[in-house]
This record gives structure tokens, sequence and C-alpha cells, in this order.
């Protein structure tokens, strides 16, 4: 038993070798392929999308200088580890990444534009084997949350920049979902702030939120816990919100305790809150697994105290 399992490893160690060496050999052949240009400040990168039965890349999309802009390229590695163009995309792409944001199973590309003001642009492209379908489009602050747990993840982001009366910087949030092929506005009405965390250990861990709300928003609120992503493995155990004013940022006061009953079997859970201020900081503990997911949501109605 001893000898198959160190034959085992054994294998597989010189396999992730062989793969990484796969690996680095496509990073020398994409930086031959770029132009030679003085303090070009750019470095090919890329993300494998497929690989074939040994476990070597079959397909990657790659961030590609050219003389006067950047692209993205999807190229085909044939089994010898050569390089085939199949299809670009785009204009000044900075970078690439892999993410499942249809819940379909399929990851799409999120491709990083060049940076704005506030944030970086993020495209969403669907990719089917042969040239790539942008649907929806986003920035490098998104969230990425199924927030109804119907397998979709919202994206949710955050606007910017008014200041309310007690000079705090609001940011609004705002839902995208997908619909039919496309992602189209989908925040509600009443929605003040979104809040996810993932734990890291198995232990209670401590988040801090700001909930910054416009001087025409009622401060009576309703807190709605979503807690997991549909597993048992993936769920908190329990969570702890108190609640302080912003000038009370080190804890001086005990805070306002927001009575939010949560069980590892609870999918959701909800309590009213009426904040201290329109300047409220909340402290979260959060216990329960490491990995457990959950999103903290707050609902106010849009009125005037």
């Amino acid at each position: 038993m001893t000898m198959r399992w160190l034959a085992v490893n054994i294998a597989l160690a010189i396999h992730a070798i062989a793969t990484i060496g796969a690996a680095d050999e496509i990073q020398k052949k994409l930086e031959r392929m770029q132009p030679v240009l003085e303090n070009r400040g750019f470095n090919s990168a890329y993300v494998i999308v497929d690989k074939w039965p040994n476990g070597k890349p079959k397909t990657i999309f790659a961030t590609m200088l050219q003389t006067d802009t950047s692209e993205l390229v999807a190229f085909r590695v044939d089994r010898t580890g050569a390089l085939r163009r199949l299809t670009a995309y785009g204009s000044d792409v900075r970078g690439v990444e892999l993410r499942d944001v249809t819940g379909d199973g399929n990851p799409e590309a999120l491709v990083s534009l060049s940076p704005g003001n506030r944030s970086t642009p993020v495209e969403i492209l669907r990719w089917n084997g042969k040239e790539f379908d942008e649907i929806g489009e986003t920035s490098d602050g998104a969230e990425y949350i199924d927030l109804d747990h119907d397998g979709v993840p919202e994206i949710v982001e955050h606007g910017c920049c008014e200041t309310n009366a007690c000079g705090a910087v609001i940011g609004p949030p705002y839902v995208q979902k997908l619909k039919n092929g496309h992602f189209d506005d989908a925040t509600p009405e009443n929605l003040a702030d979104v809040t996810a965390y993932t734990k890291v250990s198995s232990g209670p861990e401590l988040l801090r939120a700001t909930w910054f709300l416009a001087d025409d928003v009622s401060t009576k609120c309703r807190l709605r816990v979503i807690n997991g992503t549909g597993g048992d493995a993936h769920r908190a155990s329990g969570i702890n919100v108190r609640l302080r004013d912003v000038d009370d940022i080190a804890g001086k006061t005990a805070g306002k305790i927001v009575a939010v009953q949560l069980s590892r079997d609870d999918e959701y859970a909800s309590a009213p809150v009426t904040l201290p201020s329109r300047c409220t900081v909340a402290w979260i503990t959060v216990d329960g697994p490491g990995g457990a997911i959950v999103a903290i949501v707050l609902e106010t109605a849009h009125t005037a105290r």
C-alpha cells in the first residue's frame, strides 16, 4: 500500500512538473511574438481555457501587444506545443481572467481594459470555440453574488461619489442580472448596501462594513443575510452584528446589537434595524467553517425620516 501510494504521488509530481514546463514554454513563445518596442511596459499574460487528455493546455486566451494597441487573442495549442492564432478581440486590453458569471458551468472571459479615473472597465465575453461574444460590462470593483440562490450570480457594483450631511462619501449599489443572454439592470429600488464575505478559517471572523446613506433615505431598514452558495459546506453557522456611529469607529461604546438569528441550516435570515445615523459602521462577526460565504444586504425605505 505504501509503495502504491508513493508511485501515485511520484506520477502526479511528474505530471505537475510537465504541466508547469508546458506553461513556461507558452509564456516564452508569447513573449517572442510581441513587437520590439522601447519601454513598452507590457507583459503578455494568458489563461488556460481547456486541456488535452494528457493535461496540457489546448486553448488559451492571451493579452498580446500590437504596434499601437493590445488585444485578447485566442490560441490553439497543438500537441507539439505550437501556437495557432484563432481570433482576437478588442483594443487596449490589459488583463484577462476566467470566471463563470452566468451559472452555466462554463467560464466567461473577463477582460480588463485601460484604467479610468475611478475604476477599470471589465468586459464579459462568451467563447463559442471560434469567436468572442460580449454579453455584458462591469468594473474591477464588481462582486459576483448569487443573491436569490438560482445558480446565476448577480453582478454587484457601487457608484460614486455623493456626500451626505455627515460628510461620508456614498457609493450606492446597483445590480446586473443575466436575462435572455444579456446582463440587464436588476437593482431593487430600496437597496442600500451589499457586502459579501468568504470565511478563511473555522473560527469566528470579524469584518467591518460602512453603511452610508443619502440624506433623503430613511434610517429604518431591514437587514437580510444570504447564507452560502446552496451547499451546507459553504454556509455560516452564526452571525453577530453590532452598529456604531462612524465617529465611534474605535469602539468606545458597546454599540447597538442587531438580533439576527442564523444557523447552518438557514439559507436566509433577516431582522429589522434602525441605524444610529446615516454614517454607520457595522462590526459583523461570522462563525462557521472556512469557505462559508455570506452576503449581507441592507434595504431601506427611500423616504426622509
